[in-house]
């Protein structure tokens, strides 16, 4: 059994795209990485700033989930509050993420359960009282990347 569980984590663990997460200001960095087999996995994220940050994070494509616009993702924080819910997005949305200074998280993100529906908590301050710093800032969103 313990084998077993073994070659699968290791295999689901290979699978790694790096979040490229980059500050508008180097003072607010997060530096990230998604680990993603097809409809499920783990984001983890590390805030490296000296000032409080807000992941922002879309969950398509680019995080290596299939490319299922109806599908509707539940997350939940694993580390260091686990069982934390944070909400159920549909696939394209974007996941924002408070890091205060020095912190470290793990996120796990898995399809949500039947008939569930689209909810997200309310960020705890306005988005432009805190620095907001998007994953994969280089990148062009197609349509696809909106649905």
């Amino acid at each position: 059994m313990y084998m077993n569980r073994r070659h699968t984590t290791t295999a689901f663990f290979a699978l790694t795209a790096a979040l490229l997460l980059s500050p508008l200001a180097a003072s607010a960095a997060v530096d990230g990485s998604a680990h993603i087999s097809k409809d499920r996995g783990f984001l983890f994220l590390f805030a490296l700033g000296t000032q409080a940050a807000r992941a922002s994070i879309p969950l398509n494509r680019w995080l290596g989930l299939d490319e299922r616009p109806a599908t509707l993702y539940h997350l939940k924080e694993v580390c260091p509050c686990e069982g934390t819910d944070l909400g159920i997005y549909k696939y394209g949305e974007e996941f924002y993420y408070d890091m205060p200074v020095g912190s470290a998280v793990i996120i796990a993100l898995e399809p949500a359960v039947a008939g569930a529906k689209a909810q997200r908590p309310v960020p705890s301050a306005p988005q432009r009282q805190v620095l907001v710093v998007p994953a994969f800032p280089s990148a062009k969103p197609s349509n696809l990347d909106s649905m």
